[in-house]
């Protein structure tokens, strides 16, 4: 990469990649973005540190007040940068790491990522991942995930579809889908994401292919994404595209119950 992935560089574009998701009303000087139509999922409803901001309990408290306002169901905030003194700060307010496993951000570069030519175990050429309309993602998300979703990723994927700057791509086997991703193209970077493969046809490169196809469709030669435990498969995925790991456990998600406060 030309440009050095770093803490900085991942909270300013994780930053524009949330702008698109819903608005932004900073608190206190902390950011914050808010989805009135998904104010009760704490992904939707949540602020960031970002790896240079010292805190002070006032300001958490602030935040935790506007969310509170906005209907979210639990505190939710990202912190970047290494673990400090800041983790603690936001334990002793009862949250906790979203997850226990280290996060990692993968890179690829547009220009050295192809699209795999023979499916894997099947002696025939891999399908071509097409482009998928907004108006059809919902159905095509659901079918990947094997015909329904939770109540809530519903809401999400409307919402999903409706992001301007966001991109589908998937798979489809005669009438049905049986993979897909979404890319949202920011300023100068992309950042991939739902990457979804129907069961039945795990381990036979269309997850690969699909992603591929993503990455390469991309208007900038810069592409990431973030990965946990949820989406670990996905992470394989990408660096069998030749995506580089390039930042391990620098943005920690904390949640906690309202009744968990002090």
């Amino acid at each position: 990469m030309s440009e050095t992935i770093d803490a900085r560089w991942l909270f300013a574009h994780d930053a524009a990649y949330y702008d698109a998701w819903g608005q932004r009303m900073d608190v206190a000087g902390i950011p914050r973005w808010s989805a009135p139509e998904l104010s009760g999922l704490r992904s939707a409803n949540h602020a960031a540190i970002g790896p240079d901001t010292v805190v002070i309990p006032d300001q958490l408290v602030q935040v935790f007040d506007r969310q509170a306002r906005d209907g979210a169901r639990r505190r939710c905030v990202d912190l970047y940068g290494p673990v400090d003194d800041r983790d603690a700060l936001l334990a002793s307010y009862g949250l906790r790491r979203e997850s226990d496993a280290a996060t990692v951000v993968i890179a690829w570069r547009r220009e050295d990522t192809r699209l795999p030519h023979v499916a894997a175990g099947v002696d025939r050429p891999a399908p071509i991942p097409e482009a998928i309309d907004p108006e059809h993602w919902l159905d095509v998300v659901v079918q990947t995930r094997g015909g329904t979703l939770p109540d809530w990723e519903y809401a999400v994927v409307r919402h999903q579809a409706s992001i301007p700057c966001a991109r589908f791509y998937g798979i489809r086997i005669g009438d049905n889908a049986v993979s897909c991703c979404a890319r949202y193209d920011l300023p100068d970077a992309s950042r991939v994401d739902t990457l979804h493969v129907d069961p039945d046809f795990r381990g036979t490169g269309f997850g690969r292919a699909t992603l591929a196809r993503t990455i390469r469709e991309a208007p900038v030669d810069r592409i990431y994404g973030t990965f946990d435990d949820a989406n670990l498969a996905m992470a394989a995925v990408g660096q069998r595209l030749g995506g580089a790991i390039v930042l391990r456990d620098v943005v920690r998600r904390f949640v906690g119950k309202w009744e968990d406060s002090p």
